[in-house]
């Protein structure tokens, strides 16, 4: 994740198809969160998950065997929908196997173990850099469709445990009605959609445009010293040692209130990342210093 829109940049002729194939991805995962839900209610969580790890896997491989823009269109679409198959199958796996009064302790800590690897995911990438960009692919690849044979052999089926999903697997034509009705009548789940979207396109500059945006404004930090791999390796780090405390304080608290006010300070954090990046880098060369002004900016939208 951290060297993909860089690597596609020097590979295509222009920015905005940089922003193309990084952004059909999440398209393809929000096709493919439509029809996951059901497909592992009717065939099971456990192959769900499999085929997406192995799926995306497979598609991974095809950013070092192409080199066309249209290819790579088609391989970020493809790699976005098989993720889309793997987090709602494992979060429901969770509530499958969990009462509901625990179900929130639990969901954070799925994601403070998906916060190590996304710790420790780009300090590897930054060392493998050294020896090949084809490299990482290569791993990353390797490594999924490893994952997707172990989930395959070993994780145990839980499908049965959940009587909700076994009722919808007798009647999915009526649960899938259910489902669109529900999106189109609900104007609370419109209004937090419509609210939610200004958010989410923030923070997807984070994880896809960024490292490019760094290399951009500040070209001599090339390679291992682009800032964007520490950053989200911080973001890991941070997650998982203070997700759960964060939780434990705001779940007494207000939802919206705590929604707004974290959404302020993202906002915030993100203005002064931009700052230091556009006006700091002309007063320091200093890898140190803007790397620590970046951490501090860094933290702010973390902490929401």
């Amino acid at each position: 994740m951290p060297f993909l829109a860089i690597y596609i940049n020097e590979r295509v002729e222009t920015a905005w198809q940089v922003g193309l194939v990084m952004s059909l991805s999440p398209l393809a995962m929000i096709i493919g969160s439509f029809v996951v839900g059901r497909i592992s209610d009717l065939i099971g969580r456990k192959p769900v998950m499999a085929l997406s790890m192995i799926g995306n896997g497979l598609f991974l491989l095809g950013y070092i065997i192409f080199d066309h823009f249209f290819a790579y269109c088609f391989i970020s679409f493809g790699a976005g929908f098989f993720n889309a198959f793997f987090h709602p199958a494992a979060a429901a796996i969770v509530a499958d196997v969990t009462p509901d009064n625990q179900q929130t302790e639990v969901f954070v800590f799925l994601r403070m173990g998906m916060n190590i690897g996304v710790a420790g995911g780009p300090l590897l990438g930054t060392s493998v850099l050294f020896f090949s960009k084809n490299l990482i692919f290569i791993l990353a690849a390797v490594s999924l469709i490893l994952y997707g044979i172990t989930l395959a052999l070993l994780l145990e089926e839980t499908l049965h445990k959940n009587l909700k999903a076994e009722e919808t697997k007798k009647n999915i034509t009526e649960g899938t009605s259910k489902t669109f009705i529900t999106l189109l009548s609900d104007r609370i789940l419109h209004f937090f959609i419509i609210a939610g979207l200004p958010i989410a396109l923030v923070f997807s500059q984070t994880e896809g445009m960024l490292p490019l945006y760094f290399d951009k404004e500040m070209p001599w930090f090339k390679g291992s010293e682009n800032p964007y791999p520490y950053l989200m390796a911080y973001n890991g780090l941070l997650v998982t040692t203070m997700q759960y405390a964060v939780t434990k304080w705001a779940s007494p608290r207000p939802m919206g209130t705590m929604m707004l006010g974290g959404s302020i300070i993202f906002g915030l954090g993100i203005i002064e990342i931009a700052c230091v990046t556009h006006y700091f880098h002309h007063l320091t060369s200093s890898w140190s210093t803007m790397m620590a002004l970046l951490l501090f900016g860094y933290t702010i939208p973390l902490e929401k």
